[in-house]
Protein backbone atom coordinates (compact mmCIF):
# COMPACT_ATOMS: atom_id res chain seq x y z
CA UNK A 1 0.00 0.00 0.00
CA UNK A 2 1.22 3.56 -0.98
CA UNK A 3 1.46 6.37 1.63
CA UNK A 4 -1.15 8.08 -0.89
CA UNK A 5 -3.44 4.67 -0.24
CA UNK A 6 -2.11 4.40 3.32
CA UNK A 7 -3.81 8.72 3.84
CA UNK A 8 -7.20 7.66 1.98
CA UNK A 9 -7.98 4.93 4.09
CA UNK A 10 -6.78 6.33 7.43
CA UNK A 11 -9.62 9.26 6.36
CA UNK A 12 -11.79 6.59 5.36
CA UNK A 13 -11.38 5.07 8.94
CA UNK A 14 -11.98 8.17 10.80
CA UNK A 15 -15.00 9.55 9.01
CA UNK A 16 -16.64 6.32 9.99
CA UNK A 17 -16.16 7.08 13.49
CA UNK A 18 -17.05 9.67 15.93
CA UNK A 19 -13.76 11.30 17.41
CA UNK A 20 -13.65 10.06 20.63
CA UNK A 21 -14.51 6.75 19.47
CA UNK A 22 -11.51 6.60 17.44
CA UNK A 23 -9.29 7.87 20.04
CA UNK A 24 -10.27 5.42 22.25
CA UNK A 25 -9.97 2.51 19.83
CA UNK A 26 -6.58 3.87 18.48
CA UNK A 27 -5.25 4.31 22.32
CA UNK A 28 -6.61 0.54 23.38
CA UNK A 29 -5.24 -1.55 20.50
CA UNK A 30 -1.75 0.35 21.02
CA UNK A 31 -1.49 -0.23 25.04
CA UNK A 32 -2.51 -3.56 24.12
CA UNK A 33 0.79 -4.12 21.26
CA UNK A 34 3.11 -1.97 23.87
CA UNK A 35 5.75 -4.33 22.97
CA UNK A 36 6.64 -2.34 19.91
CA UNK A 37 7.28 1.08 20.70
CA UNK A 38 6.92 2.34 17.52
CA UNK A 39 3.64 1.08 17.28
CA UNK A 40 2.52 2.41 20.47
CA UNK A 41 3.94 5.86 19.15
CA UNK A 42 2.06 5.55 15.95
CA UNK A 43 -1.10 4.91 17.63
CA UNK A 44 -0.59 8.02 19.84
CA UNK A 45 0.62 10.42 17.19
CA UNK A 46 -2.41 9.59 15.04
CA UNK A 47 -4.90 10.00 17.80
CA UNK A 48 -3.43 12.99 18.92
CA UNK A 49 -4.11 14.15 15.73
CA UNK A 50 -7.85 13.70 15.64
CA UNK A 51 -10.06 17.05 15.96
CA UNK A 52 -13.29 17.07 18.04
CA UNK A 53 -14.30 16.38 21.20
CA UNK A 54 -11.53 13.53 22.66
CA UNK A 55 -10.91 15.12 25.73
CA UNK A 56 -13.00 12.59 28.01
CA UNK A 57 -11.05 9.56 25.76
CA UNK A 58 -8.17 10.88 26.95
CA UNK A 59 -8.81 10.85 30.50
CA UNK A 60 -10.07 7.45 29.83
CA UNK A 61 -6.58 6.25 28.31
CA UNK A 62 -5.21 7.35 31.91
CA UNK A 63 -6.29 4.22 33.38
CA UNK A 64 -4.13 2.18 30.96
CA UNK A 65 -0.43 1.99 32.36
CA UNK A 66 0.91 1.92 28.62
CA UNK A 67 -0.14 5.12 27.16
CA UNK A 68 -1.20 6.81 30.77
CA UNK A 69 1.81 9.27 30.41
CA UNK A 70 1.04 10.11 26.88
CA UNK A 71 -2.46 10.77 27.71
CA UNK A 72 -1.63 13.23 30.39
CA UNK A 73 0.77 14.99 28.50
CA UNK A 74 -1.86 15.34 25.92
CA UNK A 75 -4.21 16.62 28.24
CA UNK A 76 -1.68 18.89 29.58
CA UNK A 77 -0.75 20.13 26.25
CA UNK A 78 -4.38 20.84 25.22
CA UNK A 79 -4.73 23.18 28.31
CA UNK A 80 -1.38 25.31 27.49
CA UNK A 81 0.69 23.49 30.26
CA UNK A 82 3.89 21.74 30.20
CA UNK A 83 3.93 18.08 30.98
CA UNK A 84 7.53 18.31 32.98
CA UNK A 85 7.38 21.91 34.33
CA UNK A 86 3.79 23.04 34.63
CA UNK A 87 1.53 20.17 34.79
CA UNK A 88 -2.18 20.24 35.94
CA UNK A 89 -2.61 18.84 39.27
CA UNK A 90 -3.75 15.37 38.79
CA UNK A 91 -2.06 15.11 35.49
CA UNK A 92 2.07 15.05 36.76
CA UNK A 93 4.61 12.62 35.36
CA UNK A 94 5.68 9.74 37.77
CA UNK A 95 8.82 9.20 38.59
CA UNK A 96 9.48 7.00 35.62
CA UNK A 97 7.36 8.10 32.86
CA UNK A 98 10.73 9.74 31.81
CA UNK A 99 12.90 6.96 31.24
CA UNK A 100 9.89 5.14 29.75
CA UNK A 101 9.06 8.01 27.50
CA UNK A 102 12.66 8.38 26.35
CA UNK A 103 13.20 4.64 26.17
CA UNK A 104 9.85 4.08 23.80
CA UNK A 105 11.46 7.19 21.11
CA UNK A 106 14.77 5.58 20.97
CA UNK A 107 13.56 2.15 20.61
CA UNK A 108 11.20 3.54 17.86
CA UNK A 109 13.99 5.05 15.87
CA UNK A 110 15.82 2.56 15.71
CA UNK A 111 12.74 -0.22 14.82
CA UNK A 112 11.74 2.15 12.30
CA UNK A 113 15.20 3.03 10.69
CA UNK A 114 18.50 0.50 11.99
CA UNK A 115 20.14 3.43 11.07
CA UNK A 116 22.72 4.77 13.72
CA UNK A 117 22.30 8.46 13.11
CA UNK A 118 18.97 8.50 13.93
CA UNK A 119 19.81 6.38 16.95
CA UNK A 120 21.93 9.39 18.17
CA UNK A 121 19.37 12.00 16.73
CA UNK A 122 16.81 10.36 19.02
CA UNK A 123 19.36 10.49 21.87
CA UNK A 124 20.21 13.94 21.55
CA UNK A 125 16.29 14.66 21.49
CA UNK A 126 15.18 12.59 24.70
CA UNK A 127 17.76 13.96 26.65
CA UNK A 128 17.03 17.75 25.96
CA UNK A 129 15.90 18.54 28.84
CA UNK A 130 18.50 17.12 31.20
CA UNK A 131 21.64 15.57 30.07
CA UNK A 132 22.27 12.16 28.65
CA UNK A 133 24.09 11.08 31.13
CA UNK A 134 21.06 12.00 33.55
CA UNK A 135 18.85 10.09 31.09
CA UNK A 136 21.17 6.73 31.24
CA UNK A 137 20.92 7.04 35.31
CA UNK A 138 16.90 7.25 35.02
CA UNK A 139 16.88 4.44 32.49
CA UNK A 140 18.87 2.27 34.66
CA UNK A 141 17.02 2.86 37.65
CA UNK A 142 13.52 2.31 36.83
CA UNK A 143 13.79 -0.94 36.87
CA UNK A 144 11.41 -1.07 33.38
CA UNK A 145 12.72 -3.84 30.78
CA UNK A 146 12.08 -1.19 27.88
CA UNK A 147 14.45 1.21 29.60
CA UNK A 148 17.12 -1.47 29.73
CA UNK A 149 16.34 -2.48 25.65
CA UNK A 150 16.60 1.04 25.22
CA UNK A 151 20.35 1.29 26.94
CA UNK A 152 20.97 -2.09 24.74
CA UNK A 153 20.15 -0.42 21.64
CA UNK A 154 22.07 2.75 22.16
CA UNK A 155 25.18 0.66 23.53
CA UNK A 156 25.16 -1.34 20.43
CA UNK A 157 24.45 1.11 17.70
CA UNK A 158 25.31 4.60 18.95
CA UNK A 159 27.49 5.64 16.22
CA UNK A 160 29.64 8.29 19.05
CA UNK A 161 32.06 5.88 21.23
CA UNK A 162 31.77 7.21 24.69
CA UNK A 163 28.00 7.42 24.20
CA UNK A 164 27.45 3.37 23.55
CA UNK A 165 30.40 3.18 25.97
CA UNK A 166 28.06 4.71 28.95
CA UNK A 167 24.86 3.40 27.94
CA UNK A 168 26.77 -0.13 27.80
CA UNK A 169 27.70 1.08 31.55
CA UNK A 170 24.56 1.72 32.99
CA UNK A 171 23.06 -1.16 31.96
CA UNK A 172 26.04 -3.03 33.67
CA UNK A 173 25.20 -0.95 36.58
CA UNK A 174 21.21 -2.67 36.64
CA UNK A 175 23.06 -5.72 36.28
CA UNK A 176 24.65 -5.40 38.78
CA UNK A 177 22.46 -3.71 41.39
CA UNK A 178 20.09 -6.96 40.75
CA UNK A 179 17.03 -5.23 39.99
CA UNK A 180 13.76 -7.04 39.94
CA UNK A 181 13.66 -6.96 36.08
CA UNK A 182 17.47 -6.45 35.74
CA UNK A 183 18.95 -7.97 32.97
CA UNK A 184 21.75 -9.87 32.83
CA UNK A 185 24.10 -11.13 30.23
CA UNK A 186 25.57 -10.62 26.88
CA UNK A 187 24.19 -7.47 24.66
CA UNK A 188 24.59 -9.50 21.40
CA UNK A 189 21.35 -11.61 20.67
CA UNK A 190 21.80 -15.34 21.03
CA UNK A 191 22.78 -17.51 17.57
CA UNK A 192 19.45 -18.99 18.18
CA UNK A 193 17.60 -15.43 18.53
CA UNK A 194 19.36 -14.53 15.33
CA UNK A 195 18.17 -17.44 13.38
CA UNK A 196 14.39 -17.04 14.64
CA UNK A 197 11.98 -16.19 12.29
CA UNK A 198 10.70 -12.21 11.77
CA UNK A 199 8.35 -11.57 13.97
CA UNK A 200 4.77 -10.78 12.00
CA UNK A 201 4.24 -6.78 11.33
CA UNK A 202 1.73 -5.48 14.08
CA UNK A 203 -0.95 -3.54 12.50
CA UNK A 204 -3.74 -0.96 13.42
CA UNK A 205 -7.71 -1.55 13.35
CA UNK A 206 -9.04 -0.30 9.72
CA UNK A 207 -11.61 -0.41 7.88
CA UNK A 208 -10.96 -3.67 5.90
CA UNK A 209 -8.95 -5.35 9.07
CA UNK A 210 -5.73 -3.63 9.47
CA UNK A 211 -3.27 -0.99 8.66
CA UNK A 212 0.62 -1.91 8.99
CA UNK A 213 1.99 -0.11 12.01
CA UNK A 214 4.71 0.93 10.02
CA UNK A 215 3.09 2.70 7.06
CA UNK A 216 4.01 6.36 6.58
CA UNK A 217 0.77 8.63 6.37
CA UNK A 218 0.85 10.53 3.21
CA UNK A 219 2.38 14.29 3.84
CA UNK A 220 -1.14 15.63 3.20
CA UNK A 221 -2.83 13.36 5.62
CA UNK A 222 0.33 13.96 8.15
CA UNK A 223 -0.49 17.32 7.96
CA UNK A 224 -4.03 17.28 9.37
CA UNK A 225 -4.31 13.87 11.48
CA UNK A 226 -0.85 13.58 13.14
CA UNK A 227 2.09 15.39 14.25
CA UNK A 228 4.70 12.69 12.93
CA UNK A 229 4.94 10.12 10.68
CA UNK A 230 5.64 6.37 11.31
CA UNK A 231 8.86 4.51 9.55
CA UNK A 232 9.19 1.22 8.86
CA UNK A 233 9.09 -1.64 11.53
CA UNK A 234 12.24 -3.90 12.31
CA UNK A 235 12.86 -6.41 14.85
CA UNK A 236 15.06 -5.53 18.15
CA UNK A 237 18.16 -7.68 19.09
CA UNK A 238 16.96 -10.05 21.89
CA UNK A 239 16.39 -9.00 25.48
CA UNK A 240 19.57 -10.02 27.63
CA UNK A 241 19.19 -13.28 29.49
CA UNK A 242 18.58 -13.30 33.04
CA UNK A 243 20.55 -14.97 35.39
CA UNK A 244 18.47 -18.30 37.52
CA UNK A 245 17.09 -17.06 40.16
CA UNK A 246 16.99 -13.39 39.13
CA UNK A 247 14.07 -13.85 36.82
CA UNK A 248 11.38 -11.01 37.29
CA UNK A 249 8.32 -11.44 38.75
CA UNK A 250 5.11 -11.02 36.77
CA UNK A 251 4.52 -8.11 38.36
CA UNK A 252 7.68 -6.29 38.06
CA UNK A 253 8.15 -7.40 34.06
CA UNK A 254 5.56 -4.59 34.06
CA UNK A 255 8.43 -2.29 35.66
CA UNK A 256 8.88 -0.58 38.86
CA UNK A 257 5.27 -1.18 40.09
CA UNK A 258 4.40 2.01 40.48
CA UNK A 259 2.99 2.62 37.13
CA UNK A 260 0.10 0.65 37.20
CA UNK A 261 -0.53 2.45 40.42
CA UNK A 262 -0.97 5.49 39.22
CA UNK A 263 -3.51 4.68 36.68
CA UNK A 264 -5.79 3.09 38.97
CA UNK A 265 -5.85 6.46 41.28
Amino acid sequence: MSDEAFGRELECWLTAREPGSAVTELLTEAAAQSDSPLYLRTGVQIAAGISGDTDEAWREALAMPEVRPYAAAELNRRAGRDFWDNPLPGLEPIHCDSAVMASHGIIAAYEGSKDPAEVARAVREEASRTSEAAMFGEMWRSRHQVAYQALAVIGQHHPDKKTAKAARAALHKASSARLPTAPHGPLQPSARSRRAPPAREKRFPGPRGAWPASRQLSAAAARRRTSGQPAPSHRLPAAPSARPGNEPSARSRSGCGRCSASSRR
